[in-house]
């Protein structure tokens, strides 16, 4: 197989700074001309600062054209990872947009700042009761305090994707590998008998790749995040640590220097046979090398389950458009979140592979939206089949996120390397993860 360049294939990791970063300057000549071209037009002029991506200019068309006359959107898109630092300094200079978009991860440090409006009361009760259950309750992220703060138009689900070519030839069934004693007995057999010597596809070369692809483990046990060092889950969380310990020895040692794009590879090119990662992965891959993301090579497959925790499950984020408090065209933008948010509109514009955010979507729906058409069909099927056979669980957010997953991810490399025991871990974790998170608990 050919080189891929997966550089972008990590679907959390590329999307997050965190939100202390002003640049300021940079967007002092940016304030005028954002304003300024809206004086002389008598209809509302809402402004849209974006996290960059394809099929939003023409969306954004459709809307205008639609409103002409009496509400024009301006489009201003930037690279993913700048959308925190350009939003801070917006609000620092007191001229926020009107509406954003991103996903589940930024609302609960966007909604704690005073950045975002609730949209449940835009969207309207019908609206709402479409959506996937897990979406309109908590603990999903986007709901917080009985209110909804994003406007979706797709969600991404999160398991394991499995090589099932190479589980096939080593007689493993995908499906069989329930509890951690499973899957690690399969790993264990696939590095004894197969090609695979260490099968395990964890993203450790960084703080934030690190805590998204080991989550998993840490939720599965029942704990909220890896953030959840409360005293009253001591046990649990002990026990997710000694699972990390024996999950280490699978992992290869490559992937302490790993970002998603090494990993995604690694995955592709048969290194490793088991991957957290979550629906965008085909997306990232299937122009490059379509036959790594082929029926015959992967399949989706949910995380075990484990004592006190969910059971096998798969995780929901959600992407979708924010309402800014601090915008000054309240009626036009509600307007436009309206119209973003139909599943028409949807349906039309949004063909990034991703899945709809309502319930009952089905394949036909999800083909006739994806850019890669018939292509995916195997691959929504089989995603879509573990939403009908397994909970689906929404992420509990944690705040102060850099510093918490930095704290994290040092202490768990030492775990893993055997340089310091499961007690001395979470005692570490609890001293400088614990302050953190009770400040917000208090608030």
């Amino acid at each position: 197989m050919r080189k891929l360049d997966l550089s972008r294939a990590g679907g959390y990791a590329r999307r997050v700074l965190s939100r202390r970063a002003l640049v300021l300057g940079s967007v002092t000549a940016a304030l005028g001309s954002r304003r300024g071209a809206a004086q002389g037009i008598a209809s509302a002029e809402i402004e849209a600062l974006i996290p960059s991506t394809t099929w939003a200019p023409a969306l954004v068309d459709a809307f205008n054209t639609r409103a002409a006359g009496r509400t024009q959107l301006r489009l201003e898109q930037v690279p993913y990872n700048q959308l925190n630092e350009k939003m801070a300094a917006y609000a620092a200079a007191g001229r926020v947009p009107d509406v954003s978009r991103a996903f589940t991860g930024y609302t609960r440090d966007w909604q704690t700042q005073g950045l975002l409006d609730p949209v449940d009361e835009v969207l309207g009760q019908p609206w709402m009761e479409t959506l996937w259950p897990a979406l309109r309750r908590a603990p999903h992220g986007d709901f917080i305090d009985g209110r909804l703060y994003m406007a979706y138009y797709s969600i991404s689900l999160l398991g394991l994707l499995a090589r099932r070519d190479l589980l096939a030839a080593a007689r493993i069934d995908p499906y069989s590998l329930g509890t951690f004693d499973r899957l690690i007995a399969a790993a264990e057999r696939l590095a004894r008998d197969g090609p695979v010597r260490r099968p395990l596809g964890l993203v450790m070369g960084s703080a934030l790749a690190a805590a998204e692809t080991c989550r998993w483990v840490f939720t599965a046990h029942g704990l909220e995040s890896i953030a959840d060092v409360r005293p009253e889950r001591r046990e649990a969380y002990l026990r997710a640590l000694w699972t990390m310990i024996r999950l280490a020895p699978l992992v290869p040692d490559a992937a302490y220097t790993w970002d998603y794009g090494q990993a995604g590879q690694a995955f592709a090119e048969g290194v490793t046979a088991f991957y957290p990662i979550g629906t965008w992965y085909f997306a990232t891959v299937y122009r490059q090398a379509p036959q790594a993301v082929a029926e015959a090579r992967a399949v989706p497959i949910p995380y075990p389950g484990a004592a006190g925790g969910p059971g096998q499950s798969v995780k929901l984020n959600a992407n979708g458009w924010y309402l800014l408090r601090g915008g000054r065209q309240k009626a036009a933008a509600a307007e436009f979140l309206r119209f973003a948010a139909a599943r028409e509109t949807i349906v039309r514009h949004v063909n990034d592979g991703s899945l709809l955010p309502f319930a009952g979507a089905s394949v036909d729906d999800l083909v006739r939206m994806s850019q890669f058409g018939e292509a995916q069909r195997w691959y929504f099927r089989d995603w879509l089949r573990l939403i009908e056979g397994f909970p689906v669980t929404g992420d509990v957010p944690y705040v102060a996120a850099a510093e918490t997953q930095q704290i994290w991810h040092e202490t768990v490399v030492n775990l893993m390397r055997r340089r310091i025991a499961p007690e001395s871990a979470y005692a570490q974790l609890v001293q400088r993860i614990g302050p953190l998170q009770q400040r917000f608990r208090r608030g």
